[in-house]
This record gives C-alpha cells, sequence and structure tokens, in this order.
C-alpha cells in the first residue's frame, strides 16, 4: 500500500514542475491587431471626378495654365539650357519666370520681347525624347496655327477633381483632352453657330496671355526644327490615309493628366468620355499616343494597328498608331 501512495504523492508534486520547465517562457495571448486607421489629410478625401466643357467661366489659374499651356507639356519637358519647367508656374507668373530663366542663360536677353518658345527652343531635342511636336510647348504659337481646328467642332474637355458648386477653389483640374472630329462635322458645328473655342479659351486667359499672343509671331524664329516637322507630319498624314482608307474618324490630339493626379482615373474619365461622343457618331477613334500611354488605351478596346517611323540622320523615330471601332 505504501508504493502506490508514494507514486501518487511524486505525481502530483512533480507534474506541475514539468510543465513549467517544459514553458519555462510561455507566450502571452496574441492581442488583436488595431485596424489601421485611414490616413489623415487632404490626400484621403475621395473627391468625385467629372468631366466638363473646356469653355465653363470657373477656370482659375491652374486649370488655364494646364488648358493653354500644359497641354503641350510633360513633366520633363525642359529648356535644354535654362533648366525651365513652365508647369511649375501659374500662367500669370509665366512671363517673368520666362525673362528671368531665359536672361541667366542668354546675356544677350533684354527682356523686351517675350517670345512663347522661350519654354523650349531645342525642338529636336524634345522630339529625340519622344515628345510628339503636337506637344511642344509654344502654345502661343499652337493656339495660333490650330485656330481653324479650335472653332466649335472641336471637343475641349477638362476632368475636375472636387465638388462642383460656385466656388472656383472647390475644383482641381486635373487633366484635361482635346477631341477632333472629322471635317464634316466641323463644318456641321460651324454652320449652326458663329461662337469660336478660341475666343473663348483666350477670354479665359489673363492679360499675360494676350500680352504674350500680341507680341508674338508665327514665323517668329522659336528653334522649331522644321525639316524634321515635316518628315513627321508626312508620315503621320500617310499612316492614317493607309489605315483608314477615306473612312470618316476622331482623333485624340492630346490626352493630358496632370502629374500631380497621375494613376488616379483621371485619363480614364477623359477617356469614357471621348468614347461616349464617337459612339454616339458611330465612328472609330484614332490616337497616336506615347509608349507608356498605350495600356490604359487597350483596356478600352483600342487596338495597335500601325507603327509609324522616319529616319532623321542618323537617329530612328518610331510611335504607335491605335485605333478603337465604335460599339453598336
Amino acid at each position: 500500500m505504501l508504493f502506490p501512495k508514494l507514486a501518487f504523492f511524486l505525481f502530483i508534486v512533480l507534474a506541475p514542475l514539468s510543465i513549467v520547465y517544459a514553458n519555462p517562457y510561455p507566450k502571452p495571448s496574441a492581442a488583436p491587431k488595431p485596424k489601421p486607421k485611414p490616413p489623415s489629410g487632404p490626400s484621403c478625401k475621395k473627391e468625385p471626378l467629372c468631366c466638363q466643357s473646356l469653355t465653363e467661366s470657373n477656370a482659375s489659374s491652374t486649370s488655364i495654365l494646364l488648358e493653354l499651356l500644359g497641354i503641350f507639356l510633360t513633366e520633363d519637358q525642359k529648356s535644354k539650357d535654362c533648366g525651365l519647367s513652365c508647369i511649375d508656374y501659374s500662367i500669370e507668373d509665366l512671363e517673368d519666370k520666362c525673362h528671368e530663366k531665359k536672361a541667366c542663360c542668354d546675356k544677350s536677353y533684354t527682356g523686351r520681347t517675350p517670345s512663347p518658345a522661350v519654354c523650349a527652343p531645342f525642338r529636336a531635342d524634345l522630339a529625340r525624347a519622344g515628345i510628339a511636336p503636337r506637344r511642344w510647348p509654344d502654345y502661343a504659337g499652337a493656339i495660333r496655327r490650330s485656330a481653324r481646328v479650335l472653332e466649335d467642332g472641336a471637343f475641349l474637355l477638362k476632368a475636375t477633381r472636387g465638388v462642383a458648386d460656385d466656388k472656383e477653389s472647390a475644383q482641381t483640374v486635373t487633366g484635361m483632352v482635346w477631341l477632333t472630329p472629322p471635317a464634316r462635322i466641323i463644318a456641321e458645328e460651324k454652320s449652326r453657330t458663329k461662337t469660336s473655342k478660341l475666343d473663348a479659351l483666350l477670354s479665359l486667359g489673363s492679360a499675360t496671355v494676350k500680352k504674350l499672343l500680341k507680341n508674338s509671331t508665327v514665323d517668329e524664329p522659336d528653334g522649331t526644327n522644321y525639316v524634321f516637322l515635316d518628315l513627321y507630319l508626312s508620315e503621320a498624314k500617310r499612316a492614317r490615309e493607309e489605315i483608314l482608307k477615306g473612312r470618316e474618324c476622331f482623333f485624340i490630339n492630346i490626352l493630358f493628366t496632370h502629374p500631380s493626379h497621375r494613376r488616379r482615373g483621371v485619363a480614364a474619365v477623359l477617356l469614357e468620355q471621348c468614347i461616349k461622343i464617337c459612339d454616339a457618331a458611330h465612328l472609330p477613334i484614332l490616337v497616336e499616343p506615347s509608349v507608356a500611354g498605350i495600356p490604359i488605351y487597350l483596356r478600352f478596346g483600342f487596338k495597335e494597328v500601325y507603327r509609324s517611323r522616319i529616319e532623321y540622320g542618323t537617329e530612328t523615330f518610331e510611335w504607335p498608331v491605335l485605333i478603337r471601332e465604335p460599339t453598336e
């Protein structure tokens, strides 16, 4: 009888000790992970995106910059010597900044004759960087040369982020698109109205814009490489004629998103609006995007149908041509 009692006693005493030594540092029970807090600040506001006509009167200085100048710029388009990036400035400051930067790198510059081409006097360098001539930042000359296209037949739309109300500061312009319809539609629109979008564009501008336009001429020397430009335009025209074979189509001249608002759905909003317009007219859309811009067009049903190519000197330049057929 003594042995069973002794064995039971030892079991009672030693069993708890074996448990302790087997796990001398037991892990505490894991506390529930706290839910991550939403980021604070203006970036967390889910403000709606909307598409508006460019001619609406609630344009701030930022929107004027984007609409009149920014459509011909990308964030890395800078003057070779001056290092001027016009996207950083409001249109009211642009003239002073151009004077200042120009004077820094050209001691003979007096500042008396502001040139709209001061932002990019080296056009061939922009072309070598893959920037199409239609995006060169000579905005005054571009407006003059494109006055025929900027009639009421052209669709000029801007994407804004914010809630629409009477306060212009409530909206931020995030991008824009310039959609050119076929010549027949432009002619029909011109026959219905005499108002020009060119006038509406200039009415949005400040005295600085008007002054720059007044003091600039189309044939003012601006560094344009006209040999290269003629090669590009000839190839672009030939490629479009070969692809379309006489069919009418819409053409996206420019679809531009402000660098601060990229990858937030801005381009998608603008592109959706363009597609609605073209589908309503039962016509295809043609676009010549940068290589980086191809994916979003493919996502919306565009197909690459051609690669235009020109040779200039010892270099070869290529750009894609995409088309989207209308949906029934």
